[in-house]
């Protein structure tokens, strides 16, 4: 009796599973809208996280949980194709409130004379299938200083709610001291890794946007 059990348990799952995944290869399938579009930042399903060294032991994770943005792209027009983002600065969380209030002041980010982290891009180039160099002005603190990433596409297709999507990740590493968040130099790394993950999505003609909340 348990053996027909966990066999019909193992068949049942089959199924599931292959209805789900034929139901993502039909959205995958779907061929992408031509020319250039515009997407919105989805940043219920966007993050961006960094990592930082403590005293040379180990390495100390946050992320920013307010990120906005928008893009613009079309992979056969690059030369029209950008990106921009902001993170709200105060929304800075490591899991730790004290930490996180003494990195929202005056040593740190100075969250509150400057409220917003930006990144604005100028060019965009492919440099293999799928794989991009963005080169813009990162500003934070009231600093602005010019990076160069590479992001990968990571899917494209349509969502539950019938709009097209892109997904793009970077991982890139910034010089704090460039931006002036130079407090405790002795206790942390210079270098901030930073990983970029987004989802965004073309608006509806009508305004009337339906975006997922898991």
């Amino acid at each position: 009796m348990k053996l027909k059990t966990a066999l019909f348990c193992i068949v049942t799952l089959g199924l599931l599973m292959a209805t789900s995944t034929s139901a993502f290869a039909d959205e995958a399938d779907v061929a992408p809208p031509e020319g250039l579009q515009e997407y919105a930042i989805d940043a219920t399903h966007s993050s961006m996280v960094f990592r930082i060294l403590h005293t040379n032991m180990g390495y100390v994770f946050g992320m920013f949980r307010g990120v906005d943005g928008s893009f613009t792209f079309d992979p056969d027009n690059l030369d029209e194709s950008s990106f921009e983002f902001t993170a709200d600065a105060s929304s800075i969380f490591t899991n730790n409130e004290t930490r996180d209030e003494h990195l929202r002041s005056p040593d740190f980010f100075a969250a509150e004379e400057h409220p917003e982290i930006t990144f604005e891009s100028t060019s965009v180039e492919e440099v293999n299938e799928g794989t991009y160099r963005i080169t813009g002005d990162l500003t934070m603190r009231g600093t602005t200083d010019e990076v160069t990433v590479m992001a990968d596409q990571t899917g494209e297709g349509m969502d539950s709610s019938e709009q097209f999507r892109r997904g793009f990740m970077t991982t890139f590493a910034v010089n704090r001291m460039n931006y002036g968040v130079d407090a405790m130099p002795d206790g942390l790394g210079e270098y901030v890794r930073i990983i970029f993950s987004i989802q965004g999505y073309i608006p509806a003609d009508d305004g009337d946007d339906e975006v997922a909340e898991e």
